[in-house]
């Protein structure tokens, strides 16, 4: 990728292969990076992957455009570089479909009819949440204000409890502390947190180059939750979060580490936006914006092609797990598709 460093230099961590690849589940995805060059130059770079089941490909190239990182180009080639790839990729005849999320502001919306139009394929359009986006104010106190009041005095009490137990805010963690504290928790039975999806967060983390890694631990060094992610331009980004909840239900550890996040980020480095990677739950869902995101599906119009998909369609309820959580993959459905 040397030829492509001019495209690359001005761009976060995020934009690189490495990232991209760093964030491949193996068991689940192939990935498909698009190089689109004129003449010996790189002209630029499309990332996308294809979904797998076992050994199998199935044909369905996946790309998320919503986080500025899908396309590495210069500004104004962005959408001719996004075309030529997907018409490459479907110059394959084994490629089935396309599953695109792009953002709502129409910057593809050309390309992608082009695309469409050119190949006579199959298309659905469906609005999705997916990742969203919480304000900060200019002090941790004001941001509290905004907070309903049940939210506002649980990040109060819970921190006070927390500090007067003797526990302790870490702001910053090495990678290495991060990975060794978030193995422990895992066997603790932390909810919702499974090994590959520890060890694709590890490896983006590695990848890139503004870590934003925290937690908490108690009077005696144990820790007890963690939050990791990254800095890129001007918002923070969480990723994951581990906390032990199974020793310590009544702590909310949940409340307390992201009110000593948030302050953190507000006061110390001056940050005002953050992002949390395919959404957040709880009480801070009523403050989020979700990212206004299409879910685009263009499909091969061939007769057997168009009979699986109604296959799968008709029979979704009836299906193991596994193909279960493919079907909305092939056929839209009241759940469109979602970053893993």
């Amino acid at each position: 990728m040397s030829t492509a460093e001019h495209l690359l230099q001005t761009r976060e961590a995020t934009s690189g292969p490495a990232f991209f690849l760093a964030s491949i589940e193996s068991t689940s995805w192939i990935p498909r990076i698009i190089v689109v060059k004129q003449g010996s130059a790189i002209r630029g770079i499309v990332y996308a992957k294809e979904r797998k089941v076992g050994f199998w490909p199935t044909g369905l190239i996946y790309a998320d455009a919503t986080l500025d990182s899908m396309v590495v180009s210069s500004a104004g080639d962005a959408t001719e570089v996004f075309k030529i790839a997907m018409v490459r990729l479907l110059r394959d005849s084994r490629i089935q479909g396309l599953r695109l999320l792009i953002p709502n502001d129409h910057r593809f919306d050309v390309a992608i009819q082009e695309v469409q139009y050119r190949n006579g394929m199959d298309e659905h359009h469906s609005e999705i949440q997916n990742h969203c986006v919480l304000d900060l104010t200019e002090s941790y106190e004001t941001f509290l204000e905004r907070l309903g009041a049940k939210t506002r005095r649980n990040f109060r009490s819970y921190r006070r409890r927390f500090e007067a137990d003797g526990g302790e805010y870490v702001s910053e963690m090495s990678l290495e502390d991060f990975r060794n504290v978030s193995f422990r928790l895992l066997q603790k039975g932390v909810v919702g947190a499974e090994q590959k999806g520890l060890d694709r967060a590890l490896r983006m983390f590695e990848a890139v180059d503004r870590r934003m890694l925290a937690g908490l631990r108690d009077a005696n060094g144990d820790w007890q939750a963690i939050v990791g992610g990254w800095y890129e331009a001007d918002r923070a980004i969480i990723f994951c979060q581990m906390n032990n909840d199974t020793e310590y239900p009544e702590r909310s550890l949940c409340t307390v580490l992201r009110g000593y996040l948030f302050e953190s980020l507000i006061v110390k480095s001056r940050i005002r936006k953050v992002l949390f990677w395919a959404g957040v739950g709880g009480p801070l869902l009523r403050h989020c914006e979700y990212l206004p995101t299409t879910a685009v599906y263009l499909d091969r119009p061939t007769f057997v092609w168009r009979g699986v998909r109604k296959a799968f369609s008709a029979s979704v309820q009836f299906l193991p797990e596994r193909l279960g959580s493919l079907a909305h993959w092939v056929q839209p459905t009241t759940l469109p598709p979602k970053a893993p």
